[in-house]
């Protein structure tokens, strides 16, 4: 898997706390933050596959007009 860095600003607690739970998991940072964005994306696939879903039933519906 190819990887590239990304940067953002984060809330200086929020930054404590994130690197509290990865000493917590004996882990670092990097893999906190990328289990954390895997759950985020996950939980939100099923919006993005509807958005999809929707659009094609317009332009099918477009396209029968």
């Amino acid at each position: 898997m190819n990887k590239e860095n990304v940067s953002f600003r984060l809330d200086i607690s929020k930054k404590a706390a994130l690197d509290a739970l990865a000493a917590g998991m004996v882990s670092d940072r990097s893999y906190v933050l990328n289990e954390a964005i895997d759950l985020y994306l996950g939980m939100h696939q099923w919006q993005i596959e509807e958005i999809q879903q929707g659009i094609a039933e317009a332009q099918a519906d477009d396209a029968g007009d």
